[in-house]
């Protein structure tokens, strides 16, 4: 049977844990309360004296007679799938402590049952949350960060998690504060063991926003900063000085500027030079395709950068999740051409951008779309955008067609409708966007990747 008068209880809460060598204390608040229990008998017992200390007394009656008790905080079984910051610390009563050996005369100690994952995270990024994940069960811990914003001077997010062995590691997402773009992902491949009397603090990350693209269900790539260029006189390679710069009809032999050019024959051998020529004879390009990122462009090494096969723009252009909004037409700073956005976008404020095309075809309709000045480009690049220019084709020494097609090659062959094997290739206009293949002498324009 309970005791009929009122027991008061000497509590201590600390977690004998460490914070980067530092131990930590946590300090009890009015109204707290445990679950104490006697046998199979429990009641719970309401601090009244000690809040913002650690050592405390807590008011209650006993469930039973019996020379020791068992002790809970808090009563409820906490959850630990959802999560709120709180500025060097943790939410209250998700940390479940217990003892087993509480006295009326000694009182009792409780110590952590569950453990701690510290994350030192720096940057300039609004955040929404952070996700934890334990890819042995699935089981996800989520972290409410709305309302931090990083900082140069690393910020400390504890988040609680079950103590003892993750067989298969974890994984950490990083969200911005639209809750869906991932700024960065933090894996840990092999076990881990989250101690109840060590937190395990992460070194000190900077969260630095990656704009990637999905090229196939399990590769990303990023774009090279503009159109492949090459300089006939240095033999040299390079990257268009801006995303929406390119030669058009200075490609042409003849041309006071044909030094510089960017519309080039399929790579296919080494010994033609990656395309350098405004011949129309399929001979001179004859041979198994040779990439262009294999030559050093600029101060990158050779293999740096390479081109996307067909499936790749075909994955980016139509399959990657969300692909019909991540892309659409446009001109920008006066030049006709393509956007593709990133996986992760997140327009920036003060500019407005619109997916898809214009349901008429001809140079006029990519401004009649959508158009941006220099500066308004400049914010959607800072967010990651890419910019295809239409540049035309070159078909031997004439016809460039710019502002109204962009032709942009691939790495692959593929057959055509009459099973014809010729290059692929996208082409775009400011009606659509598709892929399609044609002859190897004919100059497209070249956009390389890089494998994240």
């Amino acid at each position: 049977m309970p005791n009929a008068g009122a027991n008061h209880l000497p509590g201590k809460q600390r977690v004998s844990g460490k914070d980067a060598g530092t131990q930590i204390d946590l300090t009890w608040d009015a109204d707290d309360q445990i679950t104490v229990t006697v046998g199979d008998q429990s009641a719970i017992f309401t601090l009244t004296d000690g809040a913002g200390f650690a050592q405390a007394t807590f008011t209650g009656v006993m469930p039973a007679d019996g020379a020791s008790f068992s002790v809970q905080y808090p009563v409820a079984e906490p959850d630990l799938s959802v999560q709120t910051y709180v500025e060097n610390g943790f939410g209250k009563g998700l940390m479940k402590m217990a003892t087993e050996n509480g006295t009326i005369d000694g009182g009792f100690t409780l110590t952590a049952q569950h453990a701690l994952l510290g994350l030192q995270l720096k940057g300039s990024d609004a955040l929404g949350k952070i996700v934890l994940t334990n890819p042995a069960d699935s089981k996800t811990y989520t972290l409410d960060c709305a309302g931090v914003t990083l900082t140069d001077e690393a910020t400390l997010f504890y988040i609680v998690v079950p103590a003892g062995e993750w067989a298969s590691g974890f994984t950490v997402d990083v969200y911005a504060d639209d809750n869906t773009t991932i700024l960065k992902t933090l894996t840990k491949n092999s076990s881990a063991t989250f101690s109840a009397t060590e937190a395990m603090v992460m070194p000190e990350q900077e969260v630095v926003v990656v704009y990637s693209f999905s090229v196939s269900a399990t590769q990303q790539v990023l774009f090279a900063p503009g159109n492949l260029q090459y300089t006939q006189s240095t033999t040299t390679w390079s990257f268009a000085e801006n995303q929406y710069d390119y030669i058009g009809k200075y490609n042409l032999s003849g041309s006071e500027l044909a030094d510089k050019i960017d519309l080039f024959g399929w790579s296919g051998s080494d010994y033609k030079n990656f395309g350098v020529s405004t011949s129309n004879t399929i001979n001179d390009y004859f041979g198994s395709f040779v990439d262009w990122g294999s030559k050093q462009i600029g101060s990158d090494a050779s293999n740096t950068w390479r081109t996307l096969t067909n499936d790749e723009w075909e994955y980016l252009l139509n399959t990657r999740p969300n692909a019909s909004s991540l892309k659409g037409v446009a001109q920008v700073n006066g030049v006709n051409g393509l956007v593709f956005l990133p996986d992760n976008w997140r327009c920036p404020a003060g500019v407005t951008f619109k997916s898809g095309f214009h349901s008429s075809d001809g140079a006029e309709y990519y401004a009649a779309y959508q158009t941006f000045t220099a500066d308004q480009w400049s914010k959607l690049e800072d967010a990651g955008a890419v910019f295809l220019p239409a540049a035309g084709r070159r078909y031997s020494n004439w016809d460039v067609y710019d502002t109204q097609l962009g032709k942009y090659w691939s790495a692959t062959e593929c057959a055509d409708e009459f099973g014809y094997i010729n290059p692929c290739y996208l082409q775009f206009s400011s009606k659509e966007a598709i892929m399609d293949n044609g002859g190897r002498s004919d100059g497209f324009s070249v956009r390389l990747v890089k494998d994240l």
